[in-house]
Order: C-alpha cells, then sequence, then structure tokens
C-alpha cells in the first residue's frame, strides 16, 4: 500500500533560554516535546504509511478505491471503505503484535481522516514501533485547549436579498462541531421541522445519560437538530472521568458551555428568545440557522472556565466526523505550541474528503507570530476576531462622581462600599485565599491574573461580596464580557491608577455603583488585542489568519451547569476567536448548500476574496494590514447573486491535498516523509515554494531580486468574462501581473505569475498591497504581504567525494562589493566516552542528578563559523544536547537510535557544554564516540572558489561553485562559505562534505532563503 500524500509529521525546535549562572542548565519543554518526547510520554499516537480512507486510491487487492473524485465528498458508510478500514486496522494489528506490543494498549484506530492508533506505550515499545518499515512515525499526545445574537445581521445575512432571504439557511448540511460538547435540550437545538436526518449522514450514536458519573446527566434521542453526538475521552481520563471538574459529564453532554456556544453560533435555530441574568434581550439566531449538527466532545472540564484536550481523543473526533459524513468541521481548539500536531495531518486528508474547516487563529494577540496550531496550516482556515456593531457596555460611578466605562453583561448595583482586592490580601482575587477583609455586600476590586476572570468573581461572591470590579493588568489585554457570579465591569489597566487614587483618598468611606450592562450600537470592524496576528509559524510565506470575523461579545447558548459563569443561564456572550471561526464555520455550511460541488479550497477563496477591508486595528484607529486580518473582514454579502459576493465570487483559487503535501516539502518543517514522496510531487509540476502554493493570497519572505508567485485561477462567473488586473503596491516594491488580463468562460483555468521586485524598499520590513481581478460587477481581492533583504543564500549545501565540486545559490538586494570566502574544511575530533542508563529517561531529570548523563566540553572561539556534533554509540538508545553560557539550551536530537547529530551555528566564544544522555541503555553502560567538527575563519588551499560574480547587482541571482580536492577517504568534512559585502559579514552557508559517497556535483540541500547569520 503506498501513500500518494505523506506530510512532515515531527518538527526540531530549538530554543534559547538563559539561566542563572549558578543554575543547571536544562531544556526547555517545547524544546523537549519536539526531541525527545515520543519517547518519553506514555501516551502515543502511531502514524501509518499506508493511504487512509480518504485518499486511498485503490492499489490494494480486494477493496476499490475511496478517494472521492474532484467536486464530490467521500462516503465513508460505502463497503469498499468499509473493507479498506478493516485491512488498516488489521495492518495496526500486525505492526503492534512485530513490535511485541499487547493489542490492549491501544486507545483508537485511526483509518478515515488519517491511517494510525493512539497507544499507551513504554520508551521501549515506542522505538520498536517506531523502528518498523510500515510506521511514519511515533508521536507523543500533545494538550490542545478550547480557543476560549446580533453578528448575523451585522453580515447582512437577514438582508431582503441576503443569504436567509434567499434559502441559504445551511437546510440539511452537517455542521461537526468538535469541542466541550452540547446541552441538547438548549431551544438553540430544537428540531423544528426536521426530517429524519440529510443525505450522505451516518450518525455513529447519541451518548447522553451517563447518570453514573453524574446523576444530572438526562438522556436524550439525537435526531432533528442533532443528529450525532459523540465523546472521545479514553486519552484524556481513560473513560472514568478521573480529573474532571465536579459537574462535568460522561458523555456528550456539556458542562463547560463553550461548545454549546460555538454550535449555535454557527448552527444555532432562527430568533430564538434570549434572556440573561435576569435581563431580555433580543432574539438570538445562528449563522447557518437550519443547518443539522454532529457534536463531537473531545475537550472535557478541569475547572470553573478551564477545559483540556488530548490530540489523541481529538484525532479520534476528527476521524469519526469524517466517517459520519460531516459537511463542515467547526474546530474551536487550538495550542501555542510550533510542534506540528497530528490533528493537523488528520485535517489534511480532510481536505481530501471535501470537507472545509474553520479554525480558530489563537487569543495570544496582539503580538505578531502568535498564530496558534493547527490554524498555521494552509488547509485550514484560520480566523481572526473582530468587533460588530453591537457591545454590552458597562460603568463604574465612584463616590466622587469619577465615571469609568468598560464592559457587563451582568446586573448592576446601588451604591456599595468600595475595598481593594490587594489591601484585602487578595489583589487577584483567588478562591484559594480568604479576603484578609470583611467584604460582605461590598463591590471588590480584582486584578486580572492568576486565575481565570470567572473564578474571581465566584471568589467574591463565596466570601459574601456584591459585586466586582475587574481591572486588567497589561494595556491590550481584552475586555470581556463574561458572565461572572456577581455584577461586574471589566476596565482597562489605565484605569486602574484612578480606583486606586480614589481608593487610598477615601480610606474606608470608597464607595461605588455599577450600571449594568447596556448594549452600544456601532464600532463594527476592530481586530480584537486578543486576535492573535501573523504570520504564521510554519511559514513566513503564507498570510495567516486567512480572515476575521464577529468574535467579540457574542451572544449564544451554553451550558447551564455553571463551569463558564453563573449556574442556570442558558445564554452567555462570550469573545474569542473560537467564536469568530464558529460564524465562518456556518458560512461554509450555506456555501456547502450553495454549490455542493465546490472543494474546500474553492469555498475558502471564495469567502478570502469577497471580505470587506474597512478594518481597524485594535486601537479602532489604525487600519489593519494582512497579518491582523488575513484578507479582512468575513462579508457574505447582502445580496446573495450580487456578483462578488461570497456565492458569487467571479473567480476561485483551488488546492488539493497534493498542493498542501508539497507545501510541506518545501516549507522547512524537517523530513519526515514517506521515500520520494517530494521528488514525486516536484516532477509532477507541484511548487515545494510557500509562496507558490495556490492560494487566495501571496505572501513573500525574503525578497533580494525580482521574485515571481505563479496562481491559477478558476472561473465560477455567470458567463465568458474578461478580468482585468489592479494592483495596490506594497510600498518600496513594483508589482507586474503577467498576463494582466483572463478571458474565461465558466469553468475555464488559467496561471498568471506575479512579480514582486524591490524599488528603493526598506529592509526586513513586512509592505502590505492588494491584488484584484476586476470585470463588470466582479472584484476578486487578494491581499499580498512582501518583504525585502539584502541578501540570501542557501542555508546549507552537501557534496560527495575526495575531490569534487558543489554549487550555492545567492540573490543579491544591493549594488556593491561582494566577496564569497570559503573557511577551511575540517574533519572530526573523535573522543570516546561511556554513559550508563537513566532511570528517569528525563533530560532535565538527569542533568539536576547526574545520573545517566556524559558531559563533555568543546571550546569555541570567536572564529569559528559552525559546529556539528555527533554521538555514535555501539547500542541503545542516546540522546545529544548541546548547552551553551549560563546553561542556556542550544540544540538536541533525540531519535529512538544510539546515532544523533546537532548542527549549530555559535552565538558566543567560550565553552560549550555537551551532554550525552543514557535515554534507554538496557540497564548498562553503553560506549560511544563523540565527534566534534569546528570550522574556523580559515582558508584552506583544497577548499576555493572556482566560479563567483566579480560583484552584486541588485535584483540578480549568481550561482556559486566551490571545490574541494585531496580529502581523506571515508570521512566527513564540515566548512563553510562566509557571504561577505560593503559592510561585513552578509551570513554564511553550511558546507558538509562526505568523502565516502559517490562523488558528484551536489546540490543546494535547503531553499534558498536569509542565509546563516555570521557567529556573535
Amino acid at each position: 500500500m503506498k501513500r500518494t500524500a505523506v506530510l512532515i509529521v515531527a518538527l526540531a525546535t530549538t530554543a534559547s533560554l538563559v539561566f542563572a549562572a549558578s543554575a543547571a542548565p536544562s531544556v526547555p519543554p517545547d524544546a523537549l516535546t519536539s526531541i525527545a518526547g515520543a519517547k518519553s510520554a506514555a501516551l502515543h499516537l502511531v502514524l501509518m504509511a499506508s493511504d487512509p480512507v480518504a485518499t486511498y486510491d485503490g492499489d490494494v487487492a480486494g477493496p476499490a478505491a475511496t478517494m472521492p473524485a474532484p467536486g464530490e465528498r467521500l462516503d465513508a458508510s460505502t463497503p469498499a471503505a468499509r473493507a479498506y478500514a478493516e485491512v488498516l486496522r488489521a495492518e495496526h494489528d500486525a505492526a503492534l503484535d512485530d513490535a511485541g506490543v499487547a493489542t490492549g494498549a491501544r486507545l483508537y484506530d485511526y483509518t478515515v481522516a488519517v491511517n494510525g492508533f493512539a497507544a499507551r506505550l513504554s520508551a521501549a515499545e515506542a522505538a520498536a514501533l517506531a523502528s518498523l518499515p510500515e510506521v511514519l512515525a511515533v508521536i507523543p499526545d500533545q494538550l490542545r485547549r478550547p480557543a476560549t445574537d446580533s453578528s448575523p445581521g451585522y453580515l447582512e445575512l437577514d438582508n431582503p436579498q441576503g443569504a436567509w432571504a434567499t434559502g441559504y439557511t445551511g437546510e440539511d448540511v452537517v455542521v461537526g462541531v468538535i469541542d466541550t460538547g452540547i446541552w441538547p435540550e438548549h431551544p438553540s437545538f430544537a428540531a423544528d421541522g426536521y426530517r429524519d436526518r440529510p443525505d450522505g449522514f451516518t450518525p455513529s450514536g447519541c451518548e447522553f445519560g451517563a447518570t453514573a458519573f453524574n446523576p444530572d446527566d438526562a438522556d436524550f434521542a439525537c435526531g432533528g437538530k442533532l443528529v450525532t453526538a459523540r465523546a472521545f475521552g479514553e486519552a484524556f481520563h481513560g473513560g472514568s472521568g478521573d480529573g474532571l471538574a465536579a459537574g462535568e459529564f460522561l458523555s456528550a453532554r456539556d458542562a463547560d458551555g463553550h461548545g454549546s456556544h460555538v454550535a449555535a453560533t454557527a448552527a444555532g435555530n432562527q430568533d430564538v428568545a434570549a434572556s440573561m441574568l435576569g435581563a431580555a434581550w433580543a432574539p438570538v439566531s445562528g449563522v447557518a440557522p437550519r443547518a443539522r449538527l454532529a457534536v463531537y466532545k473531545a475537550c472535557w472540564a478541569t475547572g470553573p472556565g478551564e477545559s483540556a484536550c488530548s490530540t489523541a481523543d481529538l484525532v479520534a473526533a476528527i476521524d469519526q466526523a469524517v466517517a459520519d459524513g460531516v459537511d463542515v468541521i467547526n474546530y474551536s481548539v487550538g495550542s501555542g505550541s510550533a510542534t506540528f500536531g497530528v490533528d493537523e495531518l488528520a485535517f489534511l486528508f480532510t481536505t481530501a474528503a471535501g470537507i472545509p474547516v474553520a479554525t480558530p487563529a489563537g487569543n495570544s494577540g496582539p503580538g505578531g507570530g502568535t498564530i496558534a496550531a493547527p490554524a498555521t496550516a494552509p488547509w485550514v482556515t484560520s480566523v481572526g476576531a473582530a468587533t460588530h456593531d453591537r457591545t454590552f457596555q458597562g460603568s463604574v460611578t465612584l463616590g466622587d462622581g469619577t465615571v469609568l466605562t468598560g464592559v457587563s453583561i451582568t446586573a448592576g448595583t446601588t451604591g456599595r462600599q468600595l475595598i481593594s482586592g490587594e489591601a484585602a490580601g487578595n489583589a487577584e482575587c483567588d478562591p484559594a485565599v480568604s479576603f484578609s477583609t470583611d467584604i460582605t455586600r461590598a463591590i471588590v476590586v480584582c486584578a486580572r491574573g492568576t486565575v481565570t476572570r470567572i473564578a474571581k468573581g465566584q471568589a467574591v461572591n463565596e466570601q459574601g461580596g456584591s459585586g466586582m470590579i475587574l481591572v486588567n493588568s497589561e494595556a491590550g489585554d481584552s475586555l470581556d464580557t463574561d458572565s461572572h457570579f456577581v455584577p461586574t465591569v471589566h476596565l482597562e489597566a489605565a484605569d486602574a491608577a484612578t480606583l486606586d487614587a480614589y481608593l487610598e483618598a477615601a480610606g474606608s468611606e470608597a464607595t461605588a455603583v455599577l450600571s449594568g450592562a447596556v448594549p452600544a450600537l456601532g464600532g463594527g470592524g476592530v481586530v480584537a488585542a486578543f486576535s492573535s496576528r501573523g504570520p504564521g509559524r510554519l511559514s513566513a510565506d503564507i498570510i495567516k489568519p486567512d480572515l476575521v470575523a464577529p468574535g467579540v461579545d457574542i451572544l449564544a447558548a451554553t451550558s447551564p451547569g455553571g463551569l463558564l459563569g453563573v449556574p442556570g443561564q442558558l445564554f452567555r456572550a462570550l469573545g474569542g476567536t473560537s467564536m469568530a471561526a464558529a460564524h465562518v464555520a456556518g458560512v461554509y455550511a450555506m456555501l456547502v448548500q450553495a454549490h455542493p460541488d465546490w472543494s474546500p479550497a474553492m469555498a475558502k477563496s471564495a469567502l478570502v476574496t469577497s471580505t470587506r477591508r474597512d478594518v481597524y486595528a485594535e486601537d479602532g484607529e489604525t487600519p489593519a494590514e494582512a497579518f491582523d486580518m488575513g484578507a479582512g473582514y468575513l462579508w457574505p454579502g447582502p445580496k446573495v447573486y450580487q456578483r462578488g459576493s461570497a456565492f458569487n465570487p467571479g473567480l476561485v483559487y483551488d488546492a488539493g491535498v497534493l498542493d498542501y503535501t508539497a507545501f510541506a516539502c518545501g516549507a522547512g518543517l524537517g523530513s519526515l516523509l514517506v521515500s520520494g514522496t517530494c521528488d514525486d510531487l516536484a516532477a509532477q509540476g507541484y511548487p515545494t515554494d510557500a509562496s507558490d502554493v495556490n492560494l487566495p493570497s501571496i505572501a513573500v519572505a525574503d525578497v533580494a531580486q525580482s521574485q515571481a508567485v505563479t496562481r491559477t485561477v478558476t472561473s465560477v462567473a455567470d458567463k465568458t468574462r474578461v478580468f482585468t488586473a489592479e494592483v495596490r503596491q506594497p510600498p518600496g516594491f513594483s508589482v507586474e501581473v503577467s498576463p494582466a488580463t483572463l478571458t474565461l468562460a465558466p469553468g475555464e483555468t488559467a496561471s498568471f505569475t506575479v512579480t514582486f521586485t524591490p524599488q528603493r524598499a526598506d529592509l526586513d520590513v513586512w509592505r502590505f498591497g492588494i491584488l484584484s481581478w476586476v470585470t463588470d460587477g466582479y472584484r476578486v481581492v487578494s491581499p499580498l504581504a512582501v518583504r525585502a533583504v539584502a541578501f540570501t543564500a542557501d542555508v546549507a549545501t552537501t557534496g560527495a567525494g575526495e575531490s569534487g565540486t558543489a554549487r550555492i545559490t545567492v540573490g543579491f538586494g544591493y549594488s556593491g562589493g561582494y566577496q564569497p570566502l570559503p573557511t577551511g574544511l575540517v574533519p572530526p575530533e573523535v573522543t570516546s566516552g561511556s554513559v550508563d542508563a537513566d532511570p528517569s529517561q528525563d533530560i532535565n531529570t538527569a542533568l539536576a542528578s547526574g545520573t545517566g548523563i556524559s558531559l563533555h566540553t568543546i571550546e569555541v572561539t570567536d572564529t569559528t563559523r559552525v559546529v556539528r556534533v555527533a554521538v555514535d554509540g555501539e547500542t541503545g538508545d542516546l540522546d545529544l544536547y548541546v548547552f551553551g553560557a549560563n546553561g542556556a539550551f542550544v540544540a538536541g536530537s533525540g531519535s529512538t537510535m544510539a546515532v544523533e547529530q546537532v548542527d549549530f551555528v555559535p552565538t558566543h566564544s567560550g565553552s560549550y557544554t555537551v551532554a550525552v544522555h543514557g535515554f534507554a541503555t538496557g540497564d548498562r553502560t553503553v560506549d560511544y564516540d563523540l565527534s566534534t567538527w569546528l570550522a574556523v575563519d580559515e582558508a584552506d588551499a583544497g577548499f576555493v572558489v572556482t566560479d563567483a560574480p566579480p560583484s552584486a547587482a541588485n535584483g540578480e541571482t549568481a550561482v556559486i561553485t566551490v571545490s574541494w580536492t585531496d580529502l581523506e577517504t571515508d570521512t566527513v568534512y564540515l566548512g563553510a562559505l562566509k557571504h561577505v559585502g560593503p559592510s561585513g559579514n552578509l551570513g554564511q552557508t553550511m558546507v558538509s562534505i562526505d568523502t565516502g559517497a559517490n562523488p558528484a556535483t551536489a546540490s543546494p540541500s535547503g531553499p534558498v532563503q536569509p542565509a546563516i547569520p555570521p557567529p556573535g
């Protein structure tokens, strides 16, 4: 069984964490997870090399192909799909047996969206499975978290010629929601006027009524609106509920409220009467009010306002959702980790199944580069949060008449005593800390931080307080309309000084009045401060987020359980990119109804190219840029059939699973691929440069000379039309589109190139522009993001043979002097050593205790260009780590073998510590050889440049040829090519020569990008 599209599934992470001089070195958690996590975690996800059902092309004797044809959706209920799934389960059984692992260790089989299984494994079992040829990777389980009304009207869905009036309400479309579950009896999910189940969907269960765990878990029969409700928790709590919050349910029932909220936002019933905390509000509606819901609970409440999810459970939920036949997936779950996750891989194959996925950009803004996984992947739609035209305001009137305005969704208070939480010994109103002052009937000032916002109000309520003023600790923190246990107004950090001054002046006579919530209209289109910003972590050559949508003060359903607010409430106003993603999922449901033959990429293109661009950054004044808002604000269009609406976009940018896999080949993610995958894709013409992925946006991170990118569009216009390119050029760049006109009949495709040329552009600064394809009534808009650099070069190159040549490509963003200087090729210095077994199998424990660790010191001078360290043990599993000054982590390598290698560019001269870790040595001492290469800045007569340009020419590319002679046989040499410009070192390219390999002219081993920076 071959795999037609296999993605990189493991990353190497580098990090730098400086410790005090007296502190022992340690490896940061993210780096440790990437290096050795697959061996140390008990729960693992094992990925197999064969295709899952979603991409199986029929190359196994017996089952017919199951991969859907373009324009069709996967049907996992066919006999062929079921038969092939059984083949994969048998493959899983065989792998467990070959590795000597009991089948009882397995928690889940994955067969549809991804091929593999989850199992609890020892380090030795994980290593045994990883060594099997049919196993792609063994990956540690990761933790994810939920990315924590009037908005359909703001999107003009209720316009007389809008989507709802035209009949596009999501009728018979199934939205799969993977989250914290659902409160099935909520009126937003009532089964009003539905037939039994939509075509193409196969319900897999309705899991409610686990009264033995929680007697309030009433049984419920799915059908109508809620067609399936499943719970996946074997990985997180072992199926027993261990570690879950009091009030959680061991079923698909939602205790937290987050899942119910996003489900109702995407597909809740229309015009549901809403009241909250005793106040009646306007009726609320989901974006696609007639869509069905299939709910897959994989996130579990661990405390008030706190939930978490195991990747193993999440992937099981994704696999089941695709198998059931959902049409859209809302995945309001994420992680701040840069490590690639198996859920991201599953969504790649979900794309092949024909299912669009909406996921939140993350709530870690407004800093750049904060997009959460899996939103960094180009095959999902990443959604940021912005305001719409209704907010809930609240005010505080102090005893001296000062009025401070913030946000609130609660009732108000009359005049009450005002007490500082800080003065009462509990500044952050932690429920675990008693107030030192009697707060009975008082309003308490609480600082943000330490515990959840909801927990603060709970602490005030439990200790007798009657109200709370929640004050941000830092400028730019979000203001949130939480359903607090006591009347609450949430204020900006800037108001803290006013409060403090009044409290100090008034002392025990201080009083305040809280106004309660007041709806405020206007002010839409501002990107929320909390909304994560781009560029994405997988590649800066794609724009993330893709777009923004309503995600502030969204009034929708919740669970009455009280873990996310006051018990007994059926509605709650929440803010977050989760809510924004749910809006996109709802619009996707309407697009699926309108255009069932569109691929996920076509649907995404329709949304991205039809956005509104009158969007502002968090200050409400500065125009938002592409890394704030993506293409702009979700805008389905006030008139469905209007040219240029999301339902009638004119042109679409299509892409499929192989396009995205080619992106992975060139995106610098690592290299754990089925052999030959990238070569096969390149031979078929799939671009591996991330800038050339056929997305409806264009980003080029490093432009030293002119760079052209290619896009292909398909006409979905009403008739043959001539589209003309219009460009708003990024400042400092000229942009040429060729051809500048496209004449296309419906269904026809055409390709074009966009060439960016720096014209006195500021270096290392992102600049933004717009490309529009325009014809009568149509305007297909794509955002542009481009950054100029002075110089680019291959990061590394390899060569072979005792004599030979290698080529290195460079690009110039300046004119003037340039000199490539080879710095001597050096063989390794080899030191012998030995290491005992580490019983803890944890590098940080070994570093602290000295057990299972062997340390070496290498000395680096200020002329050392690049360093390589490699360990070769006689047996077992050895890992390798490098630390710099003050124990700062530099790099590490931790496969399941006794051979590891680390390359790094020194950032300082002096001593570096190399740690050889006896991760698994069979309880014996293992001997090893430690090889060290120190490539220093010295000329070498045998290593020379034989061809190079005499100088740099702005906008030009050149190929440098280096050659070597008379090296010793069967040795690996390391050197560097130093690039020198008028102002000094521009960077360097690492050169590695293996004289035991067959001689050949070598090509670059990495993409052209800014060269490795010089040491220092």
